[in-house]
């Protein structure tokens, strides 16, 4: 069915298509691959996203309770949906992170998750969110830089937001979490499970 890669962690895995009788996905990290057997193109799609929902939720759930007690803070909720950022925080105190939170390295990931939780004391950007957030990410001004080169779509295909989005953010091209040598296109001709790269200028 051909191969595709995918970013896990920050790093890309090489996923390779079986066709079998049920849907299966096999992790093998230190080999750099991921096994997906499955009877259809439909069905591995759901398998990559349930899995990414799976290993962002763990991950966003862990961290929330490592960092809330360091920023003396404590969520109402926290959970992992299809969003059109990285993360976001609402006034009641709700923490939601994109499914592909885990696509990203643990330091942005981290950067991701002391960001909102700095938002449940200061809900804007002041200099006291700035120095909250200091307190348990000395480099933040460094990693929002790289962070800022990737943006999640929000959902598995382009949407109307990531058009604008690339309008106004001067898009060089794209960085797939998906590259497929055989690529599965949406309607616009653009491969689903992606993030956008950024102009750094």
């Amino acid at each position: 069915m051909g191969s595709d890669h995918l970013l896990f962690n920050g790093v890309p895995l090489k996923l390779i298509f079986q066709h079998g009788a049920k849907d299966e996905l096999i992790q093998d990290q230190d080999a750099g691959e991921v096994l997906i057997r499955g009877t259809d193109k439909r069905g591995i799609k759901e398998l990559l996203r349930r899995w990414f929902l799976k290993e962002s939720s763990a991950y966003a759930v862990r961290k929330v309770s490592e960092l809330a007690p360091l920023l003396g803070v404590r969520p109402s909720r926290v959970d992992v949906r299809e969003i059109k950022s990285w993360g976001y925080c609402t006034r009641r105190g709700r923490l939601s992170f994109s499914w592909q939170l885990i696509a990203l390295p643990e330091r942005l990931r981290e950067y991701v998750v002391a960001h909102e939780l700095a938002h449940l004391a200061e809900f804007n950007h002041s200099s006291e969110f700035r120095r909250r957030l200091e307190a348990v990410c000395p480099d933040f001004r460094e990693r929002e830089r790289e962070l800022n080169l990737s943006v999640p779509y929000d959902r598995l295909g382009p949407t109307k937001w990531n058009r604008r989005r690339a309008r106004r953010g001067g898009v060089t091209g794209p960085l797939p979490m998906i590259r497929s040598t055989e690529p599965t296109t949406t309607r616009s001709g653009e491969s689903p499970f992606m993030m956008i790269r950024r102009s750094s200028s």
